[in-house]
């Protein structure tokens, strides 16, 4: 029985996405995509990548909920939830050609 490259470079790129990901507390997406734009079309690469990265980063969160000091992660949730509120009809509204110049 042989197994699809598509297969193969799926679980590669997850691999190492988690690999990065287990090390760094971030940057799944960053890994992963570098494999996973050479066999998929980014309409259906990103999704993955985005998906993979939330459960990873779910998972985390499960392991360390026990830990976790609420009181001192609070203005940390205020401030995240204060700049998302901003930040999101700014990106809705703005022209992805002047976004791209600017950033």
């Amino acid at each position: 029985m042989q197994v699809p490259v598509e297969l193969t470079m799926l679980s590669t790129a997850v691999f190492l996405g988690g690999v990065v990901s287990g090390f760094s507390g971030f940057a799944f997406s960053a890994a992963a995509r570098a494999i996973l734009l050479h066999v998929f079309e980014p309409i259906a690469a990103i999704p993955l990548m985005m998906f993979c990265s939330i459960a990873s980063q779910a998972m985390s969160l499960v392991k360390v909920y026990r830990f976790i000091l609420w009181r001192e992660v609070a203005p940390l949730l205020i401030g995240g939830m204060a700049g998302a509120a901003v930040a999101v009809p700014f990106m809705a509204s703005i022209h992805p050609h002047s976004f791209r110049i600017a950033f």
